[in-house]
């Protein structure tokens, strides 16, 4: 099976939007370090990739590898995962023959990216939008009789499908349907990814922020990973206990609704997490509102420091110390070792006095 190419593609692509150009502010260490190197990827500017939108006649969609195939079951593109990319084609692709898809009657649409169906940054971020594409590129949802998602199982996408008056009968997930064949398969692409184009930050709080009401920043918020896996803040609870006597909530986001997550940030005057999912939630942080984000050294992902500048909120990080003594990569993204390694803190005193004088400021 030969792999997708641009050319190739493009005889499917019906619409385009071109990418977009920033300009980003180096953020502060509070720990006095010397800046990490990835925030220089993106500085003093960087753009974004074109997104686009390709119809594609009796076409088949690969949930699992996230591929799109033409009626011939040739490769037409290929949404790779950012950790995946380096390894080339996934293995649909390389064999003789695809198990047989779900055929679907009418028009399917596919918003589906990967890791969206378990992480709210990537369904935030790279899946949603993508209905926004559909809108500006003057076509209709009510033209199409399926939707392909990842998955339904995380609550919040169940609450932003309904808010967004999406029809929940049209919605196909394909974590439990992972092959589907429709008679029109509209494929959607965003170039904005890892971060996200400003235009998507835009659209969200339009699209989910249900009270438009102007609101005061007053309350001060960490957001806890207490009950994260991987990338844990080894002294969470005794950072916790001395933010909390000067007036710092400690929210876990899972615990609540889409909307209980979009007023707790967008009241918020500071917000303080060790870098995860739940800082997704941004998204609906006041400009001017201060940041702090606690990285581990071997895995620093520059994505909320971008999304902190579209917003014009004032960002602020710090790196604890190193636990991997093998020579890692520079960025090393796909190093698992590397990727879920834990944050610690020496000197607690230190931290937690630079992050109450970084927000106590005005």
């Amino acid at each position: 099976m030969p792999p997708p190419t641009p050319e190739y593609a493009a005889r499917y692509k019906i619409w385009e939007r071109p990418g977009l150009e920033y300009k980003t502010t180096l953020p502060k260490n509070l720990l006095g370090q010397k800046l990490n190197k990835n925030f220089f990827d993106y500085h003093p500017h960087f753009r974004s990739q074109s997104s686009s939108i390709l119809s594609i006649p009796n076409g088949t969609f690969h949930g699992q590898d996230h591929s799109i195939f033409d009626e011939h079951y040739r490769s037409v593109d290929w949404n790779a995962p950012f950790w995946a990319a380096p390894f080339g084609l996934p293995a649909t692709h390389f064999r003789k023959c695809l198990e047989r898809p779900r055929e679907l009657k009418g028009a399917a649409l596919v918003i589906s990216a990967p890791a969206a169906g378990s992480n709210n940054w990537h369904f935030l971020f790279d899946s949603l939008p993508k209905l926004k594409l559909i809108e500006e590129a003057g076509l209709s949802l009510n033209n199409f009789d399926h939707i392909l998602v990842d998955s339904l199982r995380m609550p919040y996408a169940c609450e932003a499908f309904k808010t967004l008056g999406i029809d929940a009968k049209k919605l196909i997930e394909t974590e439990n349907v992972p092959i589907v064949r429709a008679e029109t398969l509209t494929y959607v692409t965003l170039g904005g990814l890892l971060p996200p184009d400003s235009w998507v930050l835009q659209w969200l709080r339009e699209s989910l922020i249900q009270n438009k009401r102007p609101t005061v920043g007053h309350r001060k918020i960490f957001i806890s990973r207490a009950g994260a896996t991987r990338r844990r803040l080894r002294a969470e609870n005794e950072i916790c206990d001395r933010l909390r006597r000067h007036g710092f909530e400690v929210i876990a986001m899972e615990k609540l609704t889409l909307q209980g997550q979009i007023k707790v940030i967008s009241e918020a005057h500071a917000i303080v997490s060790s870098h995860g999912a739940g800082l997704a939630n941004l998204a609906w942080a006041r400009p001017g509102a201060k940041v702090v984000e606690l990285f581990a050294p071997e895995y620093m992902n520059v994505c909320y420091w971008n999304v902190a500048n579209m917003l014009s909120l004032n960002y602020a990080y710090a790196a604890g110390e190193p636990t991997i003594e093998k020579d890692l990569p520079y960025r090393a993204i796909l190093d698992m070792e590397r990727l879920e390694a834990d944050i610690i803190i020496k000197d607690l005193t230190f931290l937690c006095d630079r992050i109450l004088n970084f927000t106590s400021k005005p």
